[in-house]
């Protein structure tokens, strides 16, 4: 099944982390079904990995890195009753 790619375009804050994100132009979040397979596999290829798995407030994210030097957050989201619940 083919579904449309989800993604936020953002100007990375002033203040940003130490992974250099403030140098970028762009700060891509793309949704999967499946993080850590993602992750897995882009490994496996030899993809530059930034940000190592891990469960943020958003689901499960991680962060790399595209041949242009892009920065791409891969997450899978948390289901929306789970975050309601977390509140």
């Amino acid at each position: 099944m083919r579904r449309p790619i989800l993604f936020a375009i953002r100007l990375p804050p002033p203040d940003a982390d130490e992974r250099g994100q403030a140098t970028q132009p762009l700060d891509l979040w793309l949704r999967c079904d499946d993080a850590d397979a993602l992750h897995a596999a882009l490994v496996a290829e030899g993809v530059p990995i930034l940000q190592e798995p891990e469960e943020t407030r958003f689901g499960r994210r991680f962060i790399c890195q595209d041949p242009d030097g892009h920065i791409l957050n891969i997450y899978r989201a948390i289901p929306l009753e789970e975050a309601r619940a977390a509140r």
